[in-house]
C-alpha cells in the first residue's frame, strides 16, 4: 500500500524501486550470551532508526484528515469560527480534538475504519482520552466509555505528549512540577560533578548549570509554565545556594545581586519574544498563527485582561510588557505590524528586574553586611579569582549573612551565630557585624592579624578591598570561644 501511495503522490519510479529493494532486504538480529540469531526479516511497518521512516509514515497517513472530514457530522475544535482543528500529528503520535463526547465518538469510529482499510494497528494501551474543563463537579461525559473497535479507551486526568504534560484544567501545573523534579535531580548531579572535577572557575560553574539544568527548565517554558515561573526560579537559586553553602533562608534578591544572576523570567521573556516573532513570520494558514491572532483579538475585549489563566497573550502582556510600559506594541491596528525588538525589550526588562532587586536590598533590615559593602548588581570580583571554592563559599556566606540566621561552613564544620545570643567578651548581641567590626574586646585579634584598622580600632574595609585578590583571600580572622561554642570565620574580599 505504501508504494501505491508514493506513486500517486508523483514520486519517481526509480526511487520507489530503491525503497522496495531496501525494505525487501531489511532484517534484524538478536544477540545474547549464546551468540547472534539468524536474520529476522521485517515484513510490517517502517524500519526503526532509518532516516526515511518518519517521512514515509507521514506520507502514508497524509490522507487521514481528508478521510475523516468526508464523514458526516465530524468536526474539530473551532478557533475563530472559520478554522477548525481536527487533529495534530507528529510522526506516529496523533492527537484528535473534538468539542463534545458525540463528536469524539464519531471521530474514533472513523479512525478505526481508516486503520482497518490501511491495515494500521493502534496501541490502545497507550491511547487515552482527556476531557478538558475549567473545574467544578465531574461531568457525566467523563463516566461514559470510548471504544476503538473492541477495545476500550481509558479516560485520564493528564497525559504526556511530546514531553509536555497536559492536564484537565489546562493549567500545566503538573508539567511544571515534573520539569522542576527533573531539574532538581540534574542539580544534584551537576554539584557532584563540580566537586568531582575540582572545578576552580565561576564560569565553569555557570556553564555547567546552563548546559545540564537550564536546558531542562527552559523546555517549552515560554508557552506552558508562565504562570508557575516562581517554581522554576527557585531551582536556579537553590542550585547556587547549595554550591555556596548558603542557608535556604538567604534572601533571594541578595543572592542574585551578589552572584550576578538574572531572574529566570528574563530568559523566558527572550524565548517569548522569539516565539512571537516566529509566529508572525508564518503563513496565515499555520495553526500557531491562527491561534495567536485569535487570542490577540480576544485580549482586546473589555475585561479580557483578567483572563490570564486561559489567554496566553493576556498573560504575556501582563507579565512582561506592562512592567516596562510597552503595551503600545500590542495596540497596532494590524497584527502583522507588531514588531518586537528583542535587544531593546530585554534591556528594559533587565533594568526593571535589577531595580526591583536593588530596592529590596536597600530596604532590607536583615542584611547585616551587604548594604554596607554596597555591592553592584554583577558577578563580584572575588568570584572571578582563581581561588579555592571553599574560600569563595566562606566569603559569600559572610557577605550575605542576615540578622535572623548566620551559618558559616568551613571544611564541613558548621558555625552558627544567632542574634538571640550575647557576646562573652562585651555582653552585646552577637551578629556578624559585631564580631567583625563592633566588638572592642576583639581589637587585639584584628591587630594580631595585621589588618588595616581605623583610628577607632575597627576594620578599614576600603583599604582591605584595595589589596590584590591573591593577598586578600589569605587574610582571614577566626574568633573562637570554646565554652559557648560560637566560632566565626571572616574572609575579607
Amino acid at each position: 500500500m505504501l508504494w501505491g501511495k508514493l506513486q500517486r503522490k508523483g514520486l519517481n519510479s526509480k526511487v520507489i524501486k530503491i525503497l522496495q529493494s531496501l525494505y525487501s532486504s531489511g532484517n534484524i538480529r538478536i544477540g545474547n550470551s549464546d551468540g547472534i540469531s539468524d536474520p529476522i526479516y521485517i515484513t510490517k511497518g517502517v524500519l526503526q532508526g532509518e532516516i526515511l521512516s518518519s517521512i514515509l509514515f507521514s506520507i502514508f497517513i497524509a490522507n487521514l484528515e481528508d478521510f475523516l472530514l468526508k464523514k458526516k457530522y465530524i468536526r474539530g475544535v473551532s478557533i475563530n469560527h472559520l478554522v477548525e482543528i481536527l487533529l495534530l500529528a507528529y510522526a506516529d503520535d496523533i492527537v484528535i480534538l473534538a468539542e463534545s463526547y458525540i463528536h469524539m465518538k464519531r471521530i474514533i469510529e472513523a479512525l478505526y475504519e481508516y486503520c482497518v482499510i490501511n491495515k494500521l494497528s493502534v496501541n490502545t494501551k497507550k491511547t487515552k482520552v482527556i476531557i478538558f474543563r475549567k473545574g467544578g463537579r465531574r461531568h457525566k461525559q467523563e463516566e461514559k466509555k470510548f471504544m476503538f473497535g473492541d477495545s476500550s479507551v481509558e479516560i485520564v486526568k493528564e497525559y504526556v505528549y511530546l514531553g509536555v504534560t497536559f492536564s484537565q484544567t489546562g493549567s500545566y501545573e503538573s508539567h511544571t512540577k515534573k520539569i522542576v523534579s527533573k531539574a532538581k535531580a540534574a542539580c544534584s548531579s551537576t554539584l557532584a560533578l563540580i566537586h568531582r572535577i575540582h572545578a576552580n572557575s565561576w564560569k565553569v560553574y555557570d556553564d555547567l548549570f546552563g548546559a545540564l539544568v537550564q536546558s531542562i527548565l527552559l523546555y517549552g517554558t515560554e508557552v506552558y509554565s508562565l504562570r508557575h515561573l516562581d517554581s522554576v526560579e527557585k531551582i536556579q537559586l537553590g542550585f547556587f545556594k547549595k554550591l555556596m553553602n548558603l542557608p535556604q533562608c538567604t534572601l533571594s534578591y541578595a543572592v542574585r545581586r551578589e552572584l550576578g544572576l538574572s531572574q529566570y523570567s528574563l530568559l523566558v521573556f527572550k524565548q517569548v519574544i522569539r516565539w512571537i516573532n516566529k509566529i508572525l513570520r508564518m503563513e496565515d494558514d499555520r495553526y500557531p498563527k491562527i491561534c495567536f491572532l485569535r487570542q490577540l483579538h480576544l485580549s482586546r475585549y473589555k475585561g479580557a485582561q483578567d483572563n490570564v489563566n486561559y489567554n496566553w497573550v493576556v498573560l504575556v502582556k501582563k507579565m512582561f510588557f506592562e512592567p516596562i510600559d510597552r503595551l503600545d506594541l500590542w495596540n497596532e491596528t494590524t497584527p502583522g505590524e507588531i514588531t518586537l525588538q528583542e535587544p531593546e525589550l530585554l534591556e528594559k526588562y533587565k533594568e526593571y528586574l535589577s531595580d526591583m532587586d536593588g530596592k529590596k536590598v536597600a530596604q532590607s533590615s536583615s542584611l547585616i553586611m551587604y548594604n554596607w559593602l554596597q555591592a553592584e548588581n554583577k558577578v563580584q570580583e572575588y568570584l572571578k579569582a582563581s581561588i579555592p571554592l571553599k574560600i569563595l563559599k566562606v566569603t559569600c556566606q559572610y557577605r550575605l549573612a542576615n540578622s535572623y540566621y548566620t551559618r558559616i561552613i568551613v571544611d564541613s564544620r558548621h558555625y552558627k551565630i544567632s542574634e538571640r545570643r550575647y557576646c562573652n567578651y562585651c555582653s552585646e548581641v552577637i551578629d556578624v557585624g559585631h564580631l567583625t567590626v563592633s566588638c572592642r574586646e576583639l581589637d587585639y585579634k584584628r591587630v594580631g592579624l595585621k589588618l588595616p584598622l581605623l583610628e577607632n580600632g575597627s576594620l578599614d574595609i576600603h583599604t582591605i578591598f584595595s589589596l590584590p585578590i591573591d593577598v586578600r583571600w589569605r587574610r582571614h580572622m577566626i574568633v573562637r570561644e570554646q565554652k559557648r561554642t560560637h566560632v566565626f570565620v571572616c574572609v575579607f574580599i
